[in-house]
């Protein structure tokens, strides 16, 4: 295994999908190598729970578990990746890339199975300070989790941002281009995508609608849980629907009420995103 993992240092604990800065700089207690041998310039990561992973740099080059192939790969240059048998006959998965490059890599991580993660990021600066950021969460089979990895080797400069879900805006009829009020009593088709860094789109997400009633020069009304008609949702839940790649929920507007509303919608990874429209 690369050394990084047994390095001594604070640790920055924080929830899955947050977004954290390797900020603190620690000496290094273990350097394998005598110095000067090589750049100390490097990060690993080490990750134990029903996930599989991989690493992407710009140019394409992955390293990890290859989801296209089902093989695991080691393209990134100056890469590695590998596991070790861990108590109760477990196995922990970890990675590392040597010199790497000042340009982003992207952390893609896949739920295979419903439990923790625990996941540890390493960065090395070029002063042999190290610097490390706890992730955990929990995971549910089939969700991705997306993070930015940013090297630098300036002490503390290196940083993790969570990829949230990239919200591709509200379609017709709620888009900016259409301010027409609605029918009082009619059915609202309210309606998004929510796209991937592959080009794909998310279609297991968690999405739920909320309404309130909004007016000029005074402040919003409570959020309510939005009302479907018909059966196609489930109370405020969307649908997806994967012939279109889209996000659906059938909004009725009976016993709303004329005027203007807001309808948000408020999706797992704590992202909300709002549009106003008027009944009449």
């Amino acid at each position: 295994m690369h050394p990084s993992f047994f390095a001594a240092a604070a640790c920055v604990i924080l929830t899955l999908g947050a977004t954290f800065q390797a900020e603190a700089r620690f000496p290094r207690s273990v350097t394998p190598w005598a110095v000067g041998t090589r750049p100390p310039n490097d990060f690993s990561l080490r990750v134990n729970g029903p996930v599989e992973f991989f690493l992407e740099d710009v140019a394409g080059n992955r390293t990890g578990w290859d989801p296209q192939t089902g093989a695991r790969t080691d393209f990134i240059p100056g890469s590695g990746y590998g596991d070790e048998a861990i108590e109760d006959s477990e196995r922990s998965w970890f990675a590392y890339v040597l010199g790497p490059s000042r340009e982003p890599y992207t952390l893609q991580v896949l739920g295979i199975g419903q439990g923790q993660l625990y996941m540890s990021i390493s960065f090395t600066d070029a002063q042999w300070g190290l610097s490390r950021s706890i992730l955990r969460g929990y995971v549910l089979p089939g969700r991705e989790y997306t993070y930015r990895l940013t090297y630098s080797p300036e002490p503390g400069a290196s940083r993790v941002e969570a990829v949230t879900y990239a919200f591709g805006g509200f379609l017709p009829p709620l888009d900016a281009e259409n301010a027409r009020p609605f029918k009082l009593g009619s059915t609202v088709p309210v309606r998004f995508r929510l796209a991937r860094a592959d080009g794909g789109f998310h279609g297991d997400v968690r999405a739920e609608l909320l309404i309130r009633r909004s007016a000029e020069n005074a402040p919003p009304g409570e959020p309510l849980d939005a009302t479907p008609a018909g059966a196609t949702n489930q109370g405020n839940l969307f649908r997806y629907d994967p012939a279109e790649d889209l996000y659906v929920y059938n909004l009725s507007t009976k016993g709303m009420g004329p005027g203007m509303w807001e309808l948000t919608v408020r999706l797992d990874d704590g992202a909300e995103h709002t549009v106003g429209f008027g009944l009449q």
